[in-house]
Order: C-alpha cells, then structure tokens, then sequence
C-alpha cells in the first residue's frame, strides 16, 4: 500500500466547490490517486 497523501492545511471549502458554499475544512488530503485516496480514508 503506498504511503498517504500529506495532510494539508485547511483551505475553505467554497475554494473546492461548484456552487462556492463551505466554510474552512478541519483537514485536507489532496490525493493524486485511487490508491491515495484509500488510504487517506
């Protein structure tokens, strides 16, 4: 299993959203892959 993606800072949520609602988030994990992302979770 490969390593997880690095937990970032925490940017708003209305930054990453379509329709701009969301407030800051507690963390973030940007994951690159499938892979990353199961991990993450």
């Amino acid at each position: 299993m490969p390593d997880p993606a690095p937990v970032e800072a925490a940017p708003r949520l209305a930054d990453l959203t379509t329709l701009r609602l969301g407030g800051p988030a507690r963390s973030y994990v940007a994951a690159r892959s499938a892979d990353e992302l199961v991990a993450a979770v």
